[in-house]
């Protein structure tokens, strides 16, 4: 229903999420302008709790597609990408702030070494900066 929506242009919906009862994967969509690349993976309207069994267990995994591993992309390893993942699920805020541990996704729990930039999109509260990591 999503994506008719959108190929209607009634919402701006993007990213490729394929799930089954062992994996999700996320494919990219990426930018170029001049010789920069920017991947934007996007994962989302996934319940935090199904989420995060997916992150924790030792059977079940996420994988993030490669640009250069999507058919017909004409990517190469040797190129160079900016990887940006966007996020809108619940964020670890502590115990006092928020969702209980249980409930949301740790920042721990994503990938360490594969994005420039992690955007949470389900975020309530105005904040002026990032948190850096």
């Amino acid at each position: 229903v999503v994506e008719v929506l959108d190929s209607a242009g009634l919402i701006n919906y993007f990213g490729s999420v394929v799930q089954t009862e062992r994996e999700i994967v996320i494919e990219p969509v990426v930018f170029r302008k001049g010789g920069i690349l920017v991947c934007v993976y996007a994962l989302g309207h996934i319940r935090d709790v199904r989420l995060k069994k997916y992150f924790e267990d030792a059977v079940k995994k996420i994988t993030f597609v490669e640009p250069w591993e999507v058919e017909g992309s004409g990517y190469s390893e040797s190129d160079k990408f900016y990887r940006i993942l966007v996020m809108h699920q619940n964020r670890f805020k502590g115990h006092e702030n928020g969702a209980p541990p249980k409930k949301v996704i740790m920042f721990d729990q994503i990938p360490h070494g594969v994005f420039n930039l992690i955007i949470w999109g389900h975020e309530h509260e105005a904040r002026s900066g990032p948190d850096w990591v």
